[in-house]
């Protein structure tokens, strides 16, 4: 598994869900949170709750995968800070003009898996 700046405190154990960016970044989530957050992924996640095992299954160690597609909105840096935001991970407000559009480039993912509470988070700062 590819590991960078965008991924790397999204490997967790206890994780049952692998997300996979439209870069081929894996992310590992939780359902319940990813349910919680986006009436979207609740619905996916409720219809499909198996969502694309791999080869091998649960029983060979690996988990489901949701695998996005959407090669401008699905970006892992974009990923990583809608689970950012779902998460409720502290984030410093931007404070530079490339912070500022970070945040406004993920928007359109938020609004896309009508994860609500996140687009709270997200007009705090903007």
């Amino acid at each position: 598994m590819l590991m960078n700046s965008h991924n790397e405190k999204y490997q967790s154990d206890d994780a049952d869900r692998i997300i996979i960016s439209s870069d081929d970044i894996s992310f590992s989530a939780h359902t319940d949170q990813l349910k919680s957050h986006s009436s979207v992924l609740r619905d996916m996640l409720t219809t499909l709750p198996s969502l694309k095992l791999p080869s091998g299954g649960e029983e060979g160690g690996q988990l489901p995968e949701i695998a996005l597609c959407d090669q401008d909105l699905e970006i892992s840096p974009n990923v990583s800070l809608f689970l950012d935001l779902i998460y409720g991970v502290d984030l410093a407000p931007p404070n530079y003009h490339s912070s500022l559009a970070r945040f406004q480039k993920v928007y359109p993912l938020i609004v896309k898996y009508e994860a609500h509470m996140a687009i709270e988070r997200l007009k705090y700062f903007l």
